[in-house]
């Protein structure tokens, strides 16, 4: 018996290399025959650099960054040397949670630059950024400017990258970019589709939930859709309508413009760094999971993006959910040979987050139970 173990993290309780372990011993219980096989799986957003750099076994780099609002914050990136691979989160300087309570117009994405510039110091063929959980909307220009470019208004002055400038941005001076960047494959990982700017941008999609009110909206956009034109001036490039420009408010652009960078379905990025479908290959089963499962997950979601592999190697999927809604289970079969919720009472939020741990082991412990006594069952029949 080979189970392969791929979930995603329980947002809140356990990351994803914690849930494979939980996971793990469950599976240990009733199949300590087993050949178990833990891959920890993101699909772009908060977690992904761990999940990639704990199943390759790389290391963790800590540094001092620019926080979203200007604050330093210790941040930190996955390099697997022997892969010579870079893994980066752009949520661990310029996520939503270090921007609460800040002004959107103040927040910008430098952190992300100086990650990269870090990164780029370690020579690798691949950096992989994760763009999910930002709380910028700045266009890329932080990320510019953290890797050493200049921002000049109309008359030569330097500019923040900050939203509130990017509309008298006039050029950007790029001779502080290291050359690297061009030398460098980068992959975003990446769900969204949307643009820079208009209707469908980042602004009038995203900013909202950054804390942008309805009056900022279209002034957000317009200094968005006026530094896209910048952009395109100075790096040559239009990215501005390429799909996932507008992520992490807009962000993507400003990669897209300065670097090579290809954008790429987040769990799909995370499925080709870990070799899961190699992995997959003898297997009999694949766990996956993640805090929740509801309609949306079809949509590129960790869980149903695991199940799509393994779907492709003819191996069976199981999804393990804390919150499962009536919808999730329209997944069953063509995603999943069926789901489990790992609640099996109601009870207050703070308590299902405090038992997250031994809820996922007890519905993991029993799905292989039921597998086991299944199989003894037919094994006595023939």
């Amino acid at each position: 018996m080979k189970i392969v173990l791929a979930p995603d993290s329980f947002k809140g309780t356990l990351s994803a290399p914690q849930a494979a372990a939980v996971m793990g011993r469950a599976v240990g219980e009733i199949f300590p025959e087993a050949a178990v096989l833990q891959v920890p799986m993101a699909d772009g957003g908060e977690g992904t650099a761990e999940a990639i750099t704990v199943a390759l076994g790389g290391k963790k780099r800590h540094l001092s960054v620019s926080g979203p609002l200007g604050k330093e914050v210790v941040a930190t990136f996955g390099m697997v040397a022997n892969k010579r691979l870079a893994v980066i989160d752009m949520a661990q300087s310029s996520g939503l949670n270090l921007a609460l309570g800040g002004n959107i117009w103040q927040a910008d994405t430098r952190g992300v630059g100086q990650l990269v510039r870090a990164a780029l110091e370690e020579d690798p063929e691949q950096i992989i950024i994760g763009l999910g959980g930002s709380g910028t909307n700045d266009g890329g220009a932080g990320f510019l400017v953290g890797l050493g470019a200049r921002l000049l208004d109309e008359n030569g002055h330097e500019l923040a990258p900050v939203p509130a400038n990017l509309a008298q941005v006039s050029c950007i001076d790029t001779s502080g970019l290291d050359r690297k960047l061009l030398q460098t494959q980068i992959v975003l990982a990446c769900d969204v589709t949307n643009p820079l700017s208009g209707e469908g941008g980042a602004s009038f999609v995203y900013a909202p939930q950054k804390g942008a009110s309805a009056d900022d909206l279209p002034k957000l956009d317009a200094a968005l859709s006026h530094f896209g034109k910048v952009l395109a001036r100075t790096f040559a490039k239009e990215v501005t309508t390429t799909p996932g420009a507008g992520a992490a408010g807009g962000l993507g652009a400003g990669i897209l413009a300065a670097t090579n960078a290809r954008v790429v379905r987040g769990v799909d990025a995370v499925i080709d760094a870990v070799g899961l479908k190699a992995h997959l290959v003898g297997a009999d089963w694949v766990f996956t999971g993640e805090g929740r499962l509801d309609g949306q997950s079809a949509f590129g979601k960790t869980p149903v993006g695991v199940a799509e592999a393994a779907r492709a190697k003819a191996v069976p999927a199981l999804c393990f959910a804390g919150n499962v809604t009536d919808e999730a289970y329209k997944l069953v079969p063509e995603y999943f040979a069926a789901i489990f919720s790992t609640m099996q009472r109601v009870v207050p939020l703070e308590i299902a987050l405090a038992e997250c741990a031994p809820s996922l082991y007890r519905a993991v412990a029993n799905a292989c139970r039921t597998i086991r006594e299944t199989l003894e069952m037919v094994a006595k029949r023939s």
